[in-house]
């Protein structure tokens, strides 16, 4: 026997039709009622990297005015390791619902789904982003004891001894190391890298001489105006208004070097969407006080306010980018 499906016209399409469209709305009313009341209890925010790096300054700063926006705490939890791996999957894998976010940006969003063969989280498909926040550009510092006090002084150095000296960064893959890749491959030079857990320890060593060179921003800062790190080229197009007296790259001889940090809040693929409305609202307005603008100044960064949209068109277009130098320059984790 032949059975003949519903018209759409039928009393019975109609009613399953309507009750479709009425949990439709009562998940959407529900959805907008939590986002209302949203928070309820502390957030926690968390970074991939160690405290006192680049990361965790900006971090902290803006954890510190969205939760008086917020009327709850907003606590940050630093969970480093792997190039902001380890963060990353716990952020990935918590409740998508408003009260855990990540903090960064590069690494775990960008360049690791090229980097690692196997990774416990999805980097395009786990998360939506919320907000960027800022960027930094990049500044290749050298250890005095090293002796070369310009970049061509240095690239001549480093070619009169292949593999003689090393390069530190806060972890394979990260931003600093692909730059730094960039820079041997551009300048025929060949360095020995070492990576860290993070910027601060690679600091640390860069300023005892462990190490020789590396590039950062917020991070190194203070040592460069102490003297004990030697700023040799800033790896933007202009010069930074934080290291007004060091040349750029393209000035000192290597054009083409380009690279900077970058900084955002993600949520957990899922979150509800006024929720991540309200957090990108919240983040933007932190972003646009003048007390922030002037702190990440202070800090060499420059703000970079943008919605949730703008933030995965941005991330898109990096990845594409980091793709390519990945690719090009052959970029191989240690």
């Amino acid at each position: 026997m032949i059975r003949h499906m519903k018209s759409p016209q039928s009393p019975k399409f109609f009613r399953c039709g309507l009750r479709a469209a009425a949990a439709t709305m009562a998940l959407l009313l529900c959805s907008i009622t939590f986002a209302q009341n949203y928070p309820t209890k502390p957030v926690r925010m968390v970074i991939g990297y160690p405290p006192g790096g680049a990361s965790d300054i900006v971090g902290r700063v803006l954890a510190g005015k969205i939760q008086e926006s917020l009327g709850q705490s907003v606590i940050v939890e630093n969970r480093p390791g792997a190039n902001a791996n380890i963060g990353a999957e716990y952020v990935a894998k918590s409740p998508a619902d408003g009260y855990t976010l990540g903090f960064g940006g590069g690494g775990p969003l960008t360049a690791n789904g090229f980097l690692y063969k196997k990774l416990n989280y999805n980097p395009a498909r786990d998360f939506v982003m919320v907000a960027t926040v800022a960027k930094a550009p990049l500044v290749l510092a050298v250890n005095p004891s090293v002796g070369a006090t310009t970049l061509r002084d240095l690239v001549a150095l480093f070619k009169s001894k292949p593999g003689a000296y090393s390069y530190g960064t806060p972890g394979g893959g990260s931003p600093q190391h692909l730059t730094t890749a960039m820079f041997m491959s551009m300048t025929g030079t060949q360095l020995v890298h070492i990576p860290y857990k993070g910027a601060t320890p690679m600091l640390n060593d860069l300023v005892g001489g462990q190490v020789h060179i590396g590039f950062d921003n917020l991070g190194m800062l203070p040592y460069v105006k102490s003297g004990r790190l030697l700023a040799l080229g800033v790896a933007q197009g202009s010069r930074s208004s934080i290291f007004p007296d060091v040349p750029t790259f393209a000035e000192a001889g290597v054009p083409g070097i380009e690279s900077f940090t970058w900084y955002g809040v993600f949520a957990p693929l899922g979150t509800p969407a006024p929720v991540v409305e309200r957090i990108s609202a919240e983040v933007r307005k932190a972003v646009e006080l003048p007390e922030v603008q002037k702190r990440l100044a202070d800090l060499g960064a420059e703000p970079m306010p943008g919605t949730s949209e703008q933030m995965k068109a941005f991330v898109e277009a990096e990845t594409a980018k980091w793709g390519k130098v990945i690719r090009e320059f052959s970029v191989g984790l240690d």
